[in-house]
């Protein structure tokens, strides 16, 4: 089991394309961790003990394509959490303990495609919440505890097709919570609390 990383450790593995850490006892990356990682596309750092995600940890992957951050221990996802990883198009972030998100927090990802935040423990979804995310199709945030929807947090997911919001708290819906959605063609609101 894997409990630290040091700084340059993968400097040298200019061709890895797909790196496994899961299964371990990381609880930190520092910025210098995926330094020299220039063709990584897979990036699996799932079942770890992380407990949050700095600012400039992934700045150095601008190739990777598939980020799973599932069955980790962080609370908060801060704005630009994930600055570098401009090709990005799917991202598992399952099971975080993770209760908050911020304005912004995933602004940098135009060309994500498929966003997963199930079974975590987000409660209110804000303003901006999902901002920058252009070619968003898929949302999954079923088995949250979301209670509050404010009325611009999916704006800008004019490409948005399938939204999963069931098994969470949700009692009341703004007429205006989904005006930017207008190519949805999937909305799960099941098992909530609306009247």
């Amino acid at each position: 089991e894997i409990r630290e990383i040091e700084s340059g450790t993968f400097r040298n593995l200019r061709s890895l394309e797909i790196l496994h850490l899961t299964n371990n006892l990381i609880e930190h990356f520092s910025n210098q961790t995926f330094i020299g990682l220039k063709k990584l596309i897979v990036l699996n750092i799932g079942v770890n003990p992380i407990k949050n995600i700095g600012v400039n940890i992934f700045k150095e992957l601008t190739s990777v394509q598939t980020l799973n951050i599932n069955s980790a221990n962080f609370i908060k996802l801060v704005t630009h959490s994930f600055l570098g990883l401009d090709s990005l198009t799917s991202m598992i972030l399952n099971t975080l303990n993770l209760r908050q998100i911020e304005a912004r927090a995933f602004e940098n990802l135009s060309k994500l495609y498929i966003l997963s935040l199930d079974y975590n423990k987000v409660e209110r979804l804000v303003n901006e919440t999902f901002v920058g995310m252009n070619q968003l199709c898929y949302l999954f945030m079923s088995l949250n505890k979301v209670t509050e929807i404010e009325e611009n947090a999916f704006k800008g997911l004019a490409t948005l097709q399938t939204l999963d919001l069931s098994n969470n708290k949700i009692r009341k819906l703004r007429n205006i919570t989904f005006a930017d959605l207008t190519v949805l063609k999937e909305l799960n609101l099941s098992h909530n609390y609306i009247k």
